[in-house]
């Protein structure tokens, strides 16, 4: 059994994604989408809206990954953008600590929370350091979880999933 969340932590609203599948066949996938425009919150709101999303899609399950895309470092709630990056990768890390986290990259490619993203002060090559990695976003959530699955091997899904928000 494998079981991944992915959030898209956009400036005015936060996606999530979990999918869990056994033996390569897509056994459950629940979305959620909460509207938490940065600007106007208490950024410390950050690491307890994770644990709600979480909680909202994935009960108590134990997750294998979390990967996390965002635009929401770039919201007026953050002096700079290498701030933004630092204080929600470390909120991420806080909310899903029994959890690997990987970071997606505007090139689709998933990358540890604290390598090439300027995480934790980062270093030359970090996206907050203006070079070698930027963080994607644009509502990618879906379509990376569902590529992270054909690369296991499983089985297309027909639109099988469910979702707690109004369309």
């Amino acid at each position: 059994m494998v079981e991944v969340l992915g959030l898209d932590i956009g400036g005015a609203n936060t996606k999530a994604v979990y999918i869990r599948t056994e033996g390569g066949a897509l056994k459950a996938l629940q979305t959620e989408l909460v509207y938490f425009p940065f600007w106007k919150r208490d950024t410390e709101q950050v690491k307890a809206m994770l644990i709600k999303l979480r909680t909202a899609v994935a009960g108590a399950h134990r997750l294998d990954c979390v990967a996390v895309t965002l635009t929401a470092e770039l919201s007026d709630a953050y002096r700079t953008k290498r701030e933004g990056v630092n204080h929600i990768l470390t909120c991420a890390a806080e909310a899903f600590s029994d959890a690997r986290i990987r970071v997606v990259t505007v090139d689709a490619a998933l990358v540890h929370r604290g390598r090439r993203v300027g995480w934790r002060g980062g270093g030359e090559d970090g996206a907050a350091a203006g070079g070698g990695c930027e963080l994607g976003g644009n509502g990618l959530a879906r379509q990376w979880a569902l590529a992270g699955l054909r690369r296991r091997g499983c089985r297309e899904y027909k639109h099988q999933h469910h979702t707690n928000h109004p369309r």
